[in-house]
């Protein structure tokens, strides 16, 4: 049964359904845009069906709960398509922690690029989506802003979950833009803080 499941996946890979079904290396299927920062951004969304299940109301606490959920994560293993604290990928770790709160999101990198709304930079609050990825293509990475220039995400490089600053190099040249999965009523940026 065992060779079954490899034989299936590596047909997938094969025929490059693999990467659509699981996560963060998903193939490219939204054009972005340059954003009024500057920064070329996600594309926004307008459309209500975009906002996800459980996500209508937030507070600091919300958004706080938010960076706790996902700072339990910290040094669990990198693995491809995982959720669980056994190992994830980066579309793993957000999926899982906004479900902890209750927001359902979807699983892979580019279809969360397409939840919520896009947000600056500058405006960046705890709990916002950030996205990484070649500046042709949509974002193939993801993780959470947890305040002052940093984010948690699953790291392909370092093998783990762990929190790295925006101003990274690769984080900054491949910066492509972050979704406020949260609203922000009431909430005072974290940059301020």
């Amino acid at each position: 049964m065992h060779l079954r499941s490899l034989a299936l996946s590596l047909l997938l890979v094969g025929i490059g359904l693999l990467p659509t079904l699981l996560g963060c290396a998903a193939p490219p299927r939204k054009s972005v845009f340059s954003g009024d920062d500057g920064d070329t951004t996600v594309a926004p969304s307008t459309d209500p069906g975009n906002r996800p299940s459980g996500a209508l109301e937030s507070s600091p606490e919300d958004r706080t709960r938010i960076v706790r959920a996902a700072e339990q994560y910290l040094g669990t293993p990198y693995r491809y398509g995982g959720t669980t604290t056994q190992g994830m990928d980066c579309s793993g770790l957000v999926q899982t922690v906004f479900a902890q709160e209750g927001v359902s999101l979807p699983r892979s990198c580019a279809a969360q690029a397409r939840q919520g709304v896009a947000v600056s930079r500058g405006e960046l609050l705890q709990g916002d989506l950030v996205f990484f990825g070649k500046s042709t293509t949509p974002p193939s990475h993801v993780g959470i802003y947890v305040g002052n220039g940093r984010f948690i995400h699953a790291s392909t490089d370092k093998g783990k979950v762990r929190r790295d600053a925006l101003s990274t190099t690769w984080f900054r040249q491949h910066y492509r833009g972050a979704r406020r999965i949260l609203p922000a009523s009431s909430i005072v940026s974290s940059n301020a803080r």
